[in-house]
Protein backbone atom coordinates (compact mmCIF):
# COMPACT_ATOMS: atom_id res chain seq x y z
CA UNK A 1 0.00 0.00 0.00
CA UNK A 2 2.44 2.59 -1.44
CA UNK A 3 1.93 6.27 -1.07
CA UNK A 4 1.46 7.79 -4.59
CA UNK A 5 4.41 9.72 -5.67
CA UNK A 6 2.82 12.91 -6.21
CA UNK A 7 1.78 12.47 -2.40
CA UNK A 8 4.98 12.12 -1.34
CA UNK A 9 6.55 15.05 -3.00
CA UNK A 10 4.46 17.38 -0.97
CA UNK A 11 4.48 15.16 2.39
CA UNK A 12 5.78 18.57 4.34
CA UNK A 13 2.18 19.76 3.66
CA UNK A 14 0.37 16.77 4.29
CA UNK A 15 -1.57 15.16 7.71
CA UNK A 16 -0.68 11.56 7.65
CA UNK A 17 -3.51 9.90 9.74
CA UNK A 18 -3.63 6.17 10.88
CA UNK A 19 -6.47 4.30 12.65
CA UNK A 20 -6.05 0.70 13.56
CA UNK A 21 -8.70 -2.12 14.41
CA UNK A 22 -7.81 -6.16 14.86
CA UNK A 23 -8.97 -6.52 11.27
CA UNK A 24 -6.81 -4.10 9.69
CA UNK A 25 -5.60 -0.30 9.01
CA UNK A 26 -7.28 2.89 7.59
CA UNK A 27 -5.22 5.57 6.51
CA UNK A 28 -5.91 9.04 5.05
CA UNK A 29 -3.47 11.80 3.97
CA UNK A 30 -4.88 15.32 4.17
CA UNK A 31 -3.86 18.65 3.47
CA UNK A 32 -2.54 20.58 6.23
CA UNK A 33 -4.12 23.87 5.28
CA UNK A 34 -7.51 22.88 3.76
CA UNK A 35 -7.74 19.92 5.52
CA UNK A 36 -8.87 18.03 2.42
CA UNK A 37 -8.49 14.23 1.97
CA UNK A 38 -5.95 13.38 -0.81
CA UNK A 39 -5.58 9.38 -0.81
CA UNK A 40 -8.10 7.12 1.75
CA UNK A 41 -7.50 3.07 1.48
CA UNK A 42 -7.85 0.70 3.91
CA UNK A 43 -5.49 -2.63 4.20
CA UNK A 44 -6.60 -5.82 6.34
CA UNK A 45 -3.49 -6.91 8.27
CA UNK A 46 -2.61 -8.21 11.89
CA UNK A 47 -2.01 -5.77 14.13
CA UNK A 48 1.27 -7.56 15.10
CA UNK A 49 2.13 -7.22 11.70
CA UNK A 50 1.77 -3.25 11.22
CA UNK A 51 5.13 -1.95 12.33
CA UNK A 52 6.90 -3.96 9.80
CA UNK A 53 4.25 -2.98 7.15
CA UNK A 54 4.92 0.72 7.60
CA UNK A 55 8.51 0.04 7.17
CA UNK A 56 7.81 -1.61 4.02
CA UNK A 57 5.27 0.58 2.85
CA UNK A 58 7.51 2.91 3.26
CA UNK A 59 5.29 5.56 5.10
CA UNK A 60 7.68 6.76 7.67
CA UNK A 61 10.20 7.96 4.99
CA UNK A 62 8.52 10.75 3.65
CA UNK A 63 8.64 14.12 6.30
CA UNK A 64 4.57 14.42 6.82
CA UNK A 65 4.59 17.45 8.46
CA UNK A 66 1.94 16.09 10.71
CA UNK A 67 1.34 12.31 11.92
CA UNK A 68 -1.96 11.12 13.99
CA UNK A 69 -2.67 7.61 15.14
CA UNK A 70 -6.48 6.19 16.50
CA UNK A 71 -6.92 2.70 18.24
CA UNK A 72 -10.13 1.36 19.04
CA UNK A 73 -11.24 0.77 22.60
CA UNK A 74 -11.59 -2.77 24.35
CA UNK A 75 -13.39 -0.99 27.52
CA UNK A 76 -13.48 2.83 28.66
CA UNK A 77 -15.50 5.65 30.76
CA UNK A 78 -15.95 9.29 31.51
CA UNK A 79 -14.76 11.20 34.47
CA UNK A 80 -16.02 14.91 35.34
CA UNK A 81 -12.06 16.27 35.35
CA UNK A 82 -12.39 17.69 38.79
CA UNK A 83 -13.04 13.84 40.13
CA UNK A 84 -10.25 12.36 38.20
CA UNK A 85 -6.99 10.81 40.06
CA UNK A 86 -4.64 9.28 38.38
CA UNK A 87 -3.31 7.30 41.01
CA UNK A 88 -6.81 5.92 41.20
CA UNK A 89 -6.98 4.05 37.66
CA UNK A 90 -7.43 0.67 39.62
CA UNK A 91 -10.77 1.67 40.77
CA UNK A 92 -11.91 2.05 37.32
CA UNK A 93 -10.18 -0.75 35.62
CA UNK A 94 -9.19 -4.24 36.66
CA UNK A 95 -5.14 -4.86 35.30
CA UNK A 96 -5.77 -6.77 31.99
CA UNK A 97 -2.08 -8.64 31.00
CA UNK A 98 -2.67 -8.13 27.46
CA UNK A 99 -4.52 -4.23 28.21
CA UNK A 100 -3.14 -1.08 28.76
CA UNK A 101 -4.82 1.73 30.85
CA UNK A 102 -4.70 4.64 29.85
CA UNK A 103 -6.49 8.57 30.19
CA UNK A 104 -6.80 11.52 28.16
CA UNK A 105 -8.87 14.97 28.71
CA UNK A 106 -10.96 15.75 25.85
CA UNK A 107 -10.36 18.57 23.85
CA UNK A 108 -12.96 21.30 24.41
CA UNK A 109 -14.87 19.53 27.01
CA UNK A 110 -14.82 19.04 30.97
CA UNK A 111 -14.28 15.10 30.80
CA UNK A 112 -11.08 12.98 30.88
CA UNK A 113 -11.71 9.41 29.38
CA UNK A 114 -10.55 6.51 30.64
CA UNK A 115 -10.15 3.11 28.50
CA UNK A 116 -8.15 -0.43 28.24
CA UNK A 117 -6.71 -1.06 24.79
CA UNK A 118 -5.03 -4.07 22.99
CA UNK A 119 -1.58 -3.80 23.14
CA UNK A 120 -0.57 -4.89 19.74
CA UNK A 121 3.36 -3.97 20.05
CA UNK A 122 2.84 -0.95 18.10
CA UNK A 123 5.12 1.74 18.69
CA UNK A 124 4.94 4.89 16.59
CA UNK A 125 7.36 6.48 18.16
CA UNK A 126 9.87 4.14 16.96
CA UNK A 127 9.30 4.92 12.93
CA UNK A 128 7.64 9.06 13.56
CA UNK A 129 9.28 10.85 16.28
CA UNK A 130 6.45 13.71 16.35
CA UNK A 131 3.77 11.41 16.34
CA UNK A 132 0.80 11.70 18.41
CA UNK A 133 -1.56 9.01 19.29
CA UNK A 134 -5.42 8.66 20.92
CA UNK A 135 -8.08 6.69 21.41
CA UNK A 136 -10.90 6.71 18.10
CA UNK A 137 -13.50 7.23 21.76
CA UNK A 138 -11.49 11.02 22.42
CA UNK A 139 -12.26 11.58 18.64
CA UNK A 140 -15.85 10.63 18.85
CA UNK A 141 -16.33 12.82 21.60
CA UNK A 142 -14.23 15.78 19.97
CA UNK A 143 -16.00 15.75 17.02
CA UNK A 144 -19.21 14.81 17.80
CA UNK A 145 -20.57 16.18 21.61
CA UNK A 146 -20.14 19.92 20.30
CA UNK A 147 -22.84 19.03 17.60
CA UNK A 148 -26.61 19.70 17.80
CA UNK A 149 -26.77 22.08 20.51
CA UNK A 150 -29.51 22.55 22.89
CA UNK A 151 -31.32 19.11 21.02
CA UNK A 152 -32.28 15.74 22.34
CA UNK A 153 -30.37 13.54 20.00
CA UNK A 154 -28.96 10.09 19.58
CA UNK A 155 -25.49 9.12 17.69
CA UNK A 156 -24.90 5.74 16.97
CA UNK A 157 -21.71 4.63 15.72
CA UNK A 158 -21.32 1.37 14.57
CA UNK A 159 -18.62 -0.55 13.13
CA UNK A 160 -15.44 -2.82 14.34
CA UNK A 161 -18.26 -5.38 15.94
CA UNK A 162 -19.12 -2.44 18.17
CA UNK A 163 -22.26 0.09 18.95
CA UNK A 164 -21.03 3.50 20.20
CA UNK A 165 -24.35 5.07 21.53
CA UNK A 166 -24.04 8.93 22.70
CA UNK A 167 -27.22 10.47 24.37
CA UNK A 168 -27.90 14.04 24.83
CA UNK A 169 -30.86 15.85 26.00
CA UNK A 170 -31.72 19.53 25.36
CA UNK A 171 -28.07 19.72 24.71
CA UNK A 172 -26.47 18.45 27.39
CA UNK A 173 -24.65 14.74 27.39
CA UNK A 174 -26.75 12.27 29.29
CA UNK A 175 -24.75 9.08 28.31
CA UNK A 176 -21.86 7.53 26.42
CA UNK A 177 -21.08 3.98 26.18
CA UNK A 178 -20.00 1.09 24.29
CA UNK A 179 -21.84 -2.04 23.56
CA UNK A 180 -20.73 -5.09 21.50
CA UNK A 181 -22.72 -5.73 18.65
CA UNK A 182 -23.08 -5.27 15.04
CA UNK A 183 -26.62 -6.69 13.95
CA UNK A 184 -29.64 -4.51 12.95
CA UNK A 185 -31.54 -5.93 16.01
CA UNK A 186 -28.32 -5.68 18.02
CA UNK A 187 -28.27 -1.72 17.24
CA UNK A 188 -32.04 -1.26 17.43
CA UNK A 189 -32.54 -2.64 21.31
CA UNK A 190 -29.62 -0.09 22.16
CA UNK A 191 -31.34 2.60 20.54
CA UNK A 192 -34.73 1.69 22.08
CA UNK A 193 -33.14 1.31 25.41
CA UNK A 194 -31.02 4.81 25.78
CA UNK A 195 -34.24 5.91 24.68
CA UNK A 196 -36.41 5.12 26.75
CA UNK A 197 -33.91 5.22 29.49
CA UNK A 198 -33.40 9.11 29.06
CA UNK A 199 -37.08 9.46 28.64
CA UNK A 200 -36.61 10.83 24.89
CA UNK A 201 -39.53 10.84 22.59
CA UNK A 202 -39.81 9.09 19.21
CA UNK A 203 -39.40 12.60 17.50
CA UNK A 204 -35.55 12.74 18.26
CA UNK A 205 -33.27 12.62 15.46
CA UNK A 206 -30.85 9.71 15.51
CA UNK A 207 -27.73 10.13 13.62
CA UNK A 208 -26.27 6.34 12.09
CA UNK A 209 -22.70 6.91 11.68
CA UNK A 210 -19.87 4.26 10.98
CA UNK A 211 -18.77 1.69 8.14
CA UNK A 212 -21.90 -0.29 9.27
CA UNK A 213 -24.73 2.86 8.78
CA UNK A 214 -26.03 1.75 6.20
CA UNK A 215 -28.89 2.84 4.06
CA UNK A 216 -30.26 -0.88 5.08
CA UNK A 217 -29.76 -0.23 8.69
CA UNK A 218 -31.45 3.25 7.91
CA UNK A 219 -34.83 1.24 6.68
CA UNK A 220 -34.41 -0.78 9.42
CA UNK A 221 -34.51 1.80 11.72
CA UNK A 222 -37.22 3.77 10.05
CA UNK A 223 -40.71 2.25 11.11
CA UNK A 224 -39.89 2.52 14.90
CA UNK A 225 -38.12 6.16 14.61
CA UNK A 226 -39.38 9.62 13.16
CA UNK A 227 -36.33 10.57 12.66
CA UNK A 228 -33.05 8.59 11.35
CA UNK A 229 -30.16 9.63 9.26
CA UNK A 230 -27.56 8.89 8.01
CA UNK A 231 -24.05 10.54 8.76
CA UNK A 232 -22.91 12.42 5.81
CA UNK A 233 -20.05 14.42 4.47
CA UNK A 234 -19.16 17.50 6.87
CA UNK A 235 -19.94 20.53 4.67
CA UNK A 236 -16.60 21.70 2.51
CA UNK A 237 -14.92 18.31 3.24
CA UNK A 238 -14.76 16.87 -0.34
CA UNK A 239 -14.23 12.92 -0.73
CA UNK A 240 -12.01 11.69 -3.45
CA UNK A 241 -13.85 9.53 -6.02
CA UNK A 242 -16.48 6.28 -5.10
CA UNK A 243 -15.52 6.88 -0.92
CA UNK A 244 -18.68 7.42 0.95
CA UNK A 245 -18.58 9.31 4.31
CA UNK A 246 -19.62 6.67 6.16
CA UNK A 247 -17.01 4.52 5.49
CA UNK A 248 -14.22 6.83 6.40
CA UNK A 249 -15.89 7.85 9.91
CA UNK A 250 -12.73 6.69 11.86
CA UNK A 251 -10.02 8.29 9.65
CA UNK A 252 -12.10 11.62 8.63
CA UNK A 253 -12.22 12.46 12.37
CA UNK A 254 -8.04 13.15 12.19
CA UNK A 255 -8.55 15.71 10.10
CA UNK A 256 -12.28 17.09 10.99
CA UNK A 257 -10.43 17.34 14.86
CA UNK A 258 -7.24 18.55 13.75
CA UNK A 259 -6.42 22.47 15.30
Amino acid sequence: MRIPTHIVQKADQCHLAMHWTDEGIMVGIFDITTKQPLWLEYQHIHPWELMQAIQDWKWNQPLFRKVTASHCSQQWTLCPVHLFDENQLHIWFTPHANWLTQYQSIQGQNIMLIEQFANAGISLQELFSHAQECSIVALWMHYHLPQHPQQDHITLIVENDVIGVLVKKQGELQLANQFAGKEPEDILYFASAVLQQNELSQNTTITLVGKNASVELKEYFEPYFINVQLWTTPLGLQLPKNKEAKDWHSILLHTLCAS
